[in-house]
């Protein structure tokens, strides 16, 4: 998860300030701007939005203390939505026999 942070940012603050000497484009492509010149802090936000989502979500869900806080409930049985989607995880859970590769992890 770092490392895919790290990459984007620093992929960021590269093209924020290389910008190509030409850009190729095809006969039938129109010319647009390509260069964010137009794009509002909140449209960049927007944009960036589902990745911030995702990010902070499986951030919180791979924290020892939400795991352990997890665990806790499914145990004691307390909370009724854990319970259904950990039923529905175990019904349809699929493990594939996937041949030269599941023979690995007995070596």
């Amino acid at each position: 998860m770092l490392s895919s942070l790290v990459s984007i940012v620093s992929l960021t603050v590269f093209l924020k300030f290389w910008k190509a000497k030409t850009v190729y484009r095809f006969k039938e492509e129109a010319v647009s701007n390509l260069g964010g010149e137009n794009c509002s802090r909140r449209q960049v936000l927007k944009a960036w939005s589902p990745f911030l989502v995702l990010t902070v979500l499986v951030t919180l869900w791979g924290s020892p203390t939400i795991k352990e806080a997890l665990n806790d409930v499914m145990e004691a049985g307390g909370n009724g939505l854990l319970s259904v989607i950990n039923y529905l995880g175990q019904t349809f859970e699929v493990i594939a026999d996937v041949p030269l590769v599941n023979g690995l992890y007995s070596l």
